[in-house]
């Protein structure tokens, strides 16, 4: 999984000053949570939230140091910075920075996605059946559906296994399982 935002530096700076004036200690020693929205990001941490405005990609919730965030922000020259973000890995232009405590989560409190943030398996699946995989991409769920689909197979192979003796095949338990995504 992976996540771009672009966002105007002054406002970053100004943004991240704030949490460093507020809270000198959460800036200096912890991570803060980053949760890229559509049209912008939203900083939170040590009982701060500041919102920059910006392009983004991949929405999803991010840990990451603000000072290592300042540090990058405070040296571009550029009117806007861009970070991308990767498990363990930030980047920004053609620094790379990489550490464990890097994290970056998937979050679907979007509106059109009727998804909770422990979906189960057959309502990821049936997200994804009634909307489409690109659909699932733009919220960055591939991975929760490539593992729903995964548990679903190994069960259709288990009924079929306990079913054959029966004269069941696995196309009708397929069938059977895919009826009940689309009602």
């Amino acid at each position: 999984m992976e996540s771009t935002f672009k966002v105007d530096t002054k406002e970053l700076n100004t943004a991240l000053k704030e949490f460093k004036r507020l809270n000198k200690s959460f800036f200096e020693r912890s991570n803060a949570k980053v949760r890229v929205m559509p049209g912008g990001i939203e900083i939170s941490g040590g009982g701060i939230y500041k919102t920059v405005h910006g392009e983004t990609e991949g929405l999803c919730e991010i840990y990451v140091s603000l000072k290592l965030m300042y540090s990058y922000s405070s040296v571009t020259i550029t009117s806007s910075v861009e970070f991308t973000v990767s498990e363990g890995q930030l980047r920004c232009g053609s620094s790379i920075f990489s550490h464990p405590t890097i994290r970056i989560e998937s979050w679907y409190s979007q509106p059109d996605l009727n998804l909770s943030m422990n979906a189960a398996d057959y309502e990821i699946l049936k997200e994804t059946y009634s909307k489409g995989e690109e659909y699932m991409e733009n919220y960055n769920l591939l991975d929760k559906v490539k593992e729903a689909r995964k548990k679903m197979n190994q069960s259709i192979e288990e009924a079929y296994q306990t079913l054959r003796p029966f004269n069941v095949t696995k196309s009708e338990i397929l069938r059977l399982v895919m009826s009940k995504f689309s009602s």
